[in-house]
């Protein structure tokens, strides 16, 4: 059986909300990493702001979602300033 297959996008940095992953029911596991010098704020709604959040990534970090129980639902994200040319590096496991 083969194992799960990785699908990458690279979002690019804004300071108002944009959707990081889509729904995907055959998500099995998430890894983001912000490459800007500004926090990533991430939410499992599309009401992320920088008070109301799920996950405060700082710059240059990263947050994985961990195998098993994992949301497949859309999740939305936004910096907490423009940082031109910087992105979220999005990897999803797929099944």
């Amino acid at each position: 059986m083969p194992g799960p297959v990785p699908i990458h996008n690279a979002i690019p940095v804004s300071a108002s909300a944009v959707q990081i992953a889509p729904t995907r029911i055959s998500r099995r596991g998430m890894t983001i990493y912000n490459d800007a010098s500004v926090n990533l704020y991430v939410k499992y709604m599309s009401d992320v702001s920088l008070t109301s959040f799920t996950i405060r990534i700082p710059p240059e970090f990263w947050a994985t979602m961990p195998w098993g129980e994992v949301y497949t639902g859309a999740m939305w994200g936004l910096w907490s300033a423009g940082d031109p040319g910087r992105f979220a590096q999005v990897t999803e496991l797929v099944s």
